[in-house]
């Protein structure tokens, strides 16, 4: 399908969206956050938050699935060490 999407407004959001849910390899590219208000504080566009927000996501995927496996290794250990020392 598609690998590259350009969009930096809210209207370019939905189609992103659409990309996200039915594309497995997808380069975002947007435009650099801008300085605006009265304190000239830079603002990220919509579309940077919306990536940031699905690599977060996954990051906390990838640790949740990462303790699961730990968990159930360890679990995996203390049966092998218990059985091979039951006198404990």
């Amino acid at each position: 399908m598609f690998n590259y999407f350009f969009g930096s407004d809210s209207r370019s959001l939905g189609y992103l969206k659409f990309l996200h849910e039915n594309t497995k390899n997808l380069t975002v590219v947007t435009t650099e956050p801008i300085k605006t208000g009265r304190g000239k504080k830079v603002k990220a566009n919509i579309i940077e938050l919306f990536v940031f927000k699905i690599i977060l996501n996954l990051n906390i995927l990838i640790k949740t699935i990462t303790m699961k496996i730990c968990q159930m290794h360890f679990a995996l250990v203390l049966k092998i060490f218990f059985r091979k020392n039951s006198y404990v």
